[in-house]
Formats: structure tokens, C-alpha cells, sequence
């Protein structure tokens, strides 16, 4: 009885039933309407192969049902196939399907293929993280699984339905957001001084994150027009909406996760360093956490790129196989969008890690109590000394050894950036201009306008500053590409030059490149700001990471080279760099390089093996249609897709292991006399605190990263077994469970690997 009084239990059974009420809550049964899965038994195909990867025709599909009050019974159906990738099924013999059936007076009156059936491939991925991370974690595993099922329940049954009734989308995200990590962080540290620090520490981060969102947002001119299911939703009959404010609270949800793995893993830091050194001064304790921060932040500024990047892929591949001009590339709303999510998210990290530093130390350095025995002090001023001297020349060894790597590191991102752009010509350049008049010949009709602008423009850059050009913008009703201008306006003008003289000039998109120099340049200060010499080395790793991106990765997959392979090869080098930039040639280092390495391996055989078991096709995926049809029909799109998936998990493996391995560091400083077990248990408690937060940053940012998507499905009222079986969603999941099961692999080898490197060399490397 007394452990069930445990406030901590009756607070996870409170999350678990709350969890449980809101699925439950809204469920609508169709008594005309229900969906089956059965298993095709035959099938005569009338389809024709056309471009490669179009099937159009028919087939006549024989399926037989395997649950429910029509289990074992026979269904026909006409599979027409249009050649739309996106929406066509092409199925054979055996394939589990799911089907829609129409019935009349209790009978079947009509069939619809809907999509191959992929829960089982969900409940398998399920069932193998939870289990994982029940032996790793144990209570905390639990604790995280209930945090990750409140975090789904609130996003599907809270936050959708009420954004599509008109509650303010911001807001809403802000206070969801804020709702789902204090809960997520009382679950993980219990009624304590670290969930009380971390808590304060995300609250802070969150606000600052909000306010420097909306303030830069506005300024680029987005209109919400971030992704193509943004028109879709408009078109669902959901024209009141403010896309803007959508955008901008997928923002911070999507950043809300990362900012509590950040501020647990601080905040568990100054826990752990304070159990190992009970008369740690409140400064001392600060100073751990701010190591440790530091640390985490060296590594979390590629985190976010790196998820998005593999989110992204695609709209990358197609850029770069257009050639198009880096201006115009920059400028490109879905880019712009990318960006802010990146660097908005990132400041918000920073933020959060000095915060939950200092509230950890001084709450931590006042709930000390006097030790019931004397401490006996013993001469060990030689010893001290000696030390103090063989540690001095470690330092100096190191640094010199971490100035060398960070500056051939600077120099190979430099390297890269600086060279095969697509630079401006006689025939075509791009400028910068300001619109000063603007003749409007345009009508709207809801969010829609269409017509043309006689725009004339003032050249603010290059040979031709100063001179005006007169252009007519066409706008043909494209929310996402038509550019609506009015004076005053910052734009990106092409130029058609012959012999000097401007020929042609065409109006391409808003000029964002200031906005986006603003929101890099309070990220730039404040990582530098607080992690100093470690911000400049993750600012280093932030470039080589897109260097490596932009120059070799997108490059060698137009080129033929294997997807996967090269994905997977060009994101253990992004880490090990990462690493070795932000914690040097040390153990922990060495530590986190091994551990991130077996867990993305792991990731990657997972992924292929569940991607093809559920049928997911990489040419269905955002911008990989537009892709095949601009001349790359060659390019193995499903072996991106996973290549992707594995790029966007490495961000996520490469915080646990820095985090764990600074975490056994940092206690081998406080106390160098522990065994390899009580280092290897420290590096556990850190691990087993960031995976309870960890499994449900994922989902949060994939989850802001496809909120227009969701939001049309549930506009639209798709039955759930419809939803979780569409490609783009079984996607969403693969990267979740498939990350998710990668981090829990991670953080036990990094805390063994840790402990058993600094027990070997007594932590004279740390």
C-alpha cells in the first residue's frame, strides 16, 4: 500500500488513465461504413509498365477477409490504376490489403481498396522498442512509454481537433507543448529538484523560442505556404485559418522535445556529480552543468538539421538536380520554412541549457545536509600538486590536438561551400531588389488571387544598383508559388543579360536573406555566448554538416552511388566529427564515436528490413514525384527514403551519447576513486533520464513537421485504420520507432563503453 501511495506512481496512473480517456473520447462508428484487411487470393492483371515507373490499366482483385462479422468471406473489386503514384495501390497475390466496405441492410454493397495493410509492421516496430526500452530502462522505460502515449493522445485528440474549430494555433502549441514536458519530466524525475529545474528551464526556452518565431516569421513572408497539404487543408473547407500561426506553433512543438532532452540531461548531470561530491559548492555544481550543456548544445545544433534534412530530402535532390541559383534556392518558401524550424528551434536549446544549469546548482547546493560522519583530512598537498601538473600538460597536448582538427575541419567546409556554385553569367543573374510601385490588375476570391501586378523595382545590389526594372507578375491562383507584391517589398529578381544590358527581368520570389542573417545571428551569439570555444566548434560542425550535405551527399546519390550506403556513411562521419570537434580527442569522445556507430547500423538494417516489409515506395514521398519526372526515373527512391530515415535518427543518436559519456566524465572528476560499475550506473541513470525524454522528441518533431498533413486527414474525418495505413503516416512511424529503437540501443553501449575507458584510465583523459 505504501509504494502505490508513492506520489510518483499515482501520478504515472493518473497520465496513463487520462491517456486512455481521451482515446476513447470521439471515436465515430459508421454503421454504413467499415474497413477490413483480407488477403488477396487472386488476381487477374490489366495493366501495362509505362516510363518506368507508371502501371496504368486495371485489376480484378479476389480477397478474402480475415476479421471481423465478415471474417472468411470473399470480396471483388476493380482496382483502377490512373498512373498516380501518390494515389494508386498496385497489389499482387497474397498482399494484405485494407478495403473499405459499403453496407446496405447489413450486407456488403460495395468494395474499395484503400492501401496495403502496414499495422502489423507498426505493432512489430511497437512492440520491439517498448520491449527494449523496458530492459534498458525498467521503471523509467514505463514511465517513458506512458509519456510517449499522453504525447500521442494529446496530439490527435487535443491539439487537431481544436486548431480545425479555430482556437489560436500558437498559443495552443505553446501551452500543449508545455503541458506534454512537464508531464513528460514528472514522469521521468518524479516530484524532484531535477524535474523541477528542468521544467523551469523548458518553460523559459519555450517563451524565448515563441516570441523570436513570430518576430522573425513575420518577416518572411511565408503565408503559411510551407507545404503542399498547407493548400490541401485550405481546400478541405478550412479557409479560416491562420497558416501563419500554424506554422509557427508546429515551430515550437517540434523544438519543445529537444529543449527537454537538453534540460533532464543537465539537470541530471548536476544530480549525479552532486550524489558522487555531497560538498560540491553551488559554482561547482553550475560549472558541471554548464560542461555538460555545452557538450549536449555542440551536438544538438545538427540534431534539428539533420532531422529535417532527411525530412526534406527530396525538395534537397531536386534543387540540386535543377541547378537553380543559390539565391533563389535560399529564398524558396519550403527552404525559408526549414531554416526557421533549424535555427528557431536551436536558440531555443541554448537557452534552456544555462537556465536549467544554474536553477539545478543552487537548488542542488541547498538541499545538502551535513554527513552524519566527520570527514578526516589527510596531507595530500604533493599529490594534489603532481596532478595538478600532469593535468595542466594534458590540457595543453589536448587543445593543441583540438585546434589542429577544428581548423582542418574549418578549412574542408570552406572547401566545399566555397567552390562549384552556381554563380551569376552573362546570361542570367540574380539580384535583390525593392518594389516601389505596383499597378494591380488582381482579384481574390478567399485566399486566392489571380491576375497580374505591373511591378516596378529598384536593383539594390551587383552592376546594376540603382537602375529600375518593370516586370508583369502573373498570378495564376498557385498559392504556393504565385508572389503577391505590393510596395516597399524586399524581392529576388532574374535577370536575362546580353551585352550588358538587361534583356529580360522576372520577379522569382521575396528577398528572406535578411530575416534569415537575423535569426543566424542571435543563434551564432548565443551559442558562442555561453558555450564559447565549443560554440564556435558546433557552429564548425553546423556548416561541415550542410557542407557535407549540399557538396557530397545530394551530389553523389544524382550520380548513381548507392542512397543508403552513402546516407549511412556521410552520417557516421558528420558524427564522428561532430564529436571529436566538441569533445576532443578523449574518451568520452571515443565513447560516444562507438556507440553512436553500433546504434546507427542497428537503425539502418531495421529500417530496410520494416520499409520493404511495409511496401513503403520512396516515389510517394513530398517532391519525389517532381523528382522522376526532371530526368531521374534512374534513382533508386526507396533506398533514399531509408538513407533518409537513417540521416534524420543519427542527430538524435549522437545527443544520447554525448550526454552519456560527459555525464561518466564529469563523475569521474568528482570523484575518481569509483569503480567501473558505479561510472558505468551514472552513465545508465543520465541515459535511461534522456531516452524517457528522447521517445517522444522524435515524434514531436516529425509530428510538427507533417501537423498540415494531419491536420487535413482529420479535417477531412479519415477513419484511424485509414490514417495509419497511408504511406505518408506508415513513413512518420518508421522514423519514430525506428529512431526511437536506434537510442535505445545507443545509450546502454555508450554508458558501458564510458565507464569502462575512464575505470581503465582513471580518468586522467577526461
Amino acid at each position: 500500500m505504501k509504494r502505490i501511495a508513492d506520489p510518483s506512481v499515482v501520478f504515472l496512473l493518473m497520465v496513463l488513465l487520462i491517456s486512455a480517456g481521451l482515446f476513447l473520447i470521439g471515436q465515430k462508428q459508421h454503421a454504413d461504413r467499415i474497413s477490413v484487411t483480407a488477403r488477396i487470393i487472386e488476381l487477374q492483371d490489366d495493366t501495362e509498365l509505362k516510363g518506368g515507373w507508371l502501371k496504368v490499366g486495371r485489376q480484378i482483385i479476389t480477397a478474402k477477409i480475415g476479421k471481423g462479422r465478415f471474417q472468411g468471406q470473399t470480396i471483388r473489386v476493380d482496382n483502377h490504376l490512373a498512373g498516380d503514384l501518390l494515389s494508386d495501390r498496385y497489389v499482387n497475390v497474397n498482399d494484405q490489403a485494407v478495403f473499405n466496405l459499403s453496407l446496405k441492410n447489413g450486407s456488403i454493397s460495395k468494395v474499395r481498396l484503400v492501401d496495403y495493410n502496414r499495422q502489423r509492421w507498426h505493432l512489430f516496430l511497437f512492440v520491439v522498442f517498448a520491449v527494449l526500452l523496458l530492459i534498458f530502462a525498467r521503471g523509467t522505460g514505463l514511465r517513458a512509454f506512458a509519456s510517449f502515449v499522453f504525447t500521442i493522445a494529446v496530439l490527435f485528440k487535443i491539439l487537431l481537433p481544436a486548431i480545425l474549430i479555430g482556437v489560436d494555433p500558437l498559443f495552443l502549441c505553446v501551452g500543449l507543448a508545455a503541458v506534454v514536458a512537464m508531464v513528460t519530466l514528472l514522469l521521468v524525475a518524479g516530484f524532484s529538484i531535477r524535474s523541477l529545474a528542468a521544467i523551469i528551464g523548458v518553460c523559459c526556452g519555450m517563451l524565448l523560442t515563441a516570441i523570436l518565431t513570430v518576430s522573425v516569421g513575420a518577416g518572411l513572408k511565408l503565408d503559411g505556404m510551407t507545404s503542399e497539404y498547407a493548400v490541401t487543408l485550405l481546400f478541405s473547407g478550412q479557409g479560416h485559418l491562420d497558416l501563419d500561426r500554424i506554422f509557427w506553433g508546429a515551430i515550437i512543438l517540434g523544438a519543445s522535445g529537444a529543449m527537454v532532452d537538453v534540460s533532464i540531461a543537465v539537470a541530471t548531470a548536476v544530480e549525479q556529480v552532486s550524489l558522487a561530491n555531497p560538498h560540491s559548492s553551488a559554482a561547482s555544481l553550475v560549472r558541471s552543468g554548464f560542461e555538460v550543456g555545452r557538450a549536449a548544445l555542440g551536438t544538438m545544433v545538427t540534431t534539428l538539421l539533420l532531422a529535417y534534412t532527411g525530412c526534406s530530402i527530396f525538395l534537397l535532390l531536386l534543387f540540386q538536380a535543377s541547378g537553380a541559383h543559390l539565391s533563389r534556392f535560399l529564398n524558396y518558401n519550403f527552404v525559408s520554412a526549414e531554416i526557421l524550424r533549424t535555427l528557431c528551434g536551436s536558440v531555443g536549446m541554448i537557452m534552456v541549457a544555462p537556465i536549467t544549469a544554474i536553477i539545478a546548482g543552487i537548488l542542488y547546493h541547498r538541499s545538502h545536509r551535513p554527513l552524519n560522519n566527520p570527514v578526516v583530512k589527510t596531507d595530500t598537498s604533493s599529490l594534489k600538486a603532481q596532478k595538478k601538473r600532469d593535468s595542466v600538460k594534458a590540457v595543453s597536448r589536448n587543445t593543441l590536438w583540438d585546434a589542429l582538427f577544428a581548423s582542418i575541419v574549418l578549412i574542408s567546409t570552406l572547401a566545399l561551400l566555397l567552390s562549384g556554385w552556381n554563380r551569376s553569367s552573362q546570361e542570367a543573374t540574380a539580384v535583390r531588389a525593392e518594389v516601389i510601385q505596383v499597378t494591380d490588375h488582381t482579384k481574390q476570391v478567399g485566399r486566392v488571387r489571380m491576375g497580374r501586378q505591373e511591378v516596378i523595382a529598384r536593383i539594390q545590389q551587383g552592376a546594376f544598383k540603382g537602375q529600375r526594372v518593370t516586370v508583369i507578375n502573373h498570378l495564376a491562383g498557385h498559392m504556393l508559388h504565385d508572389r503577391y507584391v505590393k510596395p516597399g517589398d524586399k524581392t529576388l529578381f532574374m535577370l536575362q543579360i546580353l551585352n550588358n544590358r538587361i534583356m529580360k527581368a522576372k520577379l522569382v520570389d521575396f528577398d528572406r536573406l535578411n530575416s534569415h542573417w537575423i535569426i543566424f545571428t542571435i543563434f551564432s551569439a548565443l551559442l558562442i555566448l555561453f558555450a564559447g570555444i565549443t560554440g564556435l566548434k558546433a557552429l564548425i560542425s553546423f556548416f561541415f554538416t550542410i557542407a557535407i550535405i549540399v557538396r557530397i551527399l545530394l551530389p553523389a546519390i544524382l550520380n548513381h552511388y548507392d542512397p543508403l550506403l552513402v546516407c549511412v556513411v556521410l552520417a557516421a562521419l558528420i558524427a564522428s566529427v561532430t564529436l571529436v570537434l566538441v569533445g576532443g580527442f578523449r574518451l568520452r569522445t571515443l565513447a560516444a564515436i562507438i556507440g553512436v556507430c553500433i546504434g546507427m547500423s542497428l537503425t539502418a538494417v531495421l529500417t530496410v528490413l520494416v520499409g520493404q516489409g511495409m511496401q513503403l515506395q520512396g516515389i510517394t514521398a513530398d517532391f519525389a514525384t517532381r523528382l522522376l519526372f526532371s530526368g531521374y526515373a534512374h534513382l533508386d527512391f526507396d533506398s533514399i527514403f531509408w538513407g533518409a530515415v537513417i540521416l534524420s535518427a543519427s542527430g538524435a543518436l549522437l545527443d544520447i551519447a554525448i550526454s552519456v559519456s560527459s555525464t561518466v566524465a564529469e563523475v569521474v572528476k568528482a570523484n575518481p576513486s569509483l569503480g567501473v560499475m558505479k561510472l558505468v550506473r551514472s552513465g545508465f541513470a543520465v541515459g535511461q533520464a534522456e531516452l524517457s525524454t528522447m521517445v517522444s522528441t522524435l515524434l514531436l518533431a516529425y509530428t510538427s513537421y507533417s501537423l498540415f498533413l494531419l491536420l487535413t486527414l482529420s479535417a477531412r474525418g479519415v477513419s484511424l485504420e485509414r490514417v495509419l495505413n497511408l504511406g505518408a503516416i506508415s513513413a512518420l512511424l518508421l522514423k519514430i520507432l525506428a529512431g526511437g529503437i536506434g537510442m535505445v540501443l545507443v545509450a546502454p553501449v555508450t554508458a558501458l563503453c564510458a565507464g569502462l575507458l575512464y575505470h581503465r584510465f582513471h580518468g586522467t583523459s577526461g
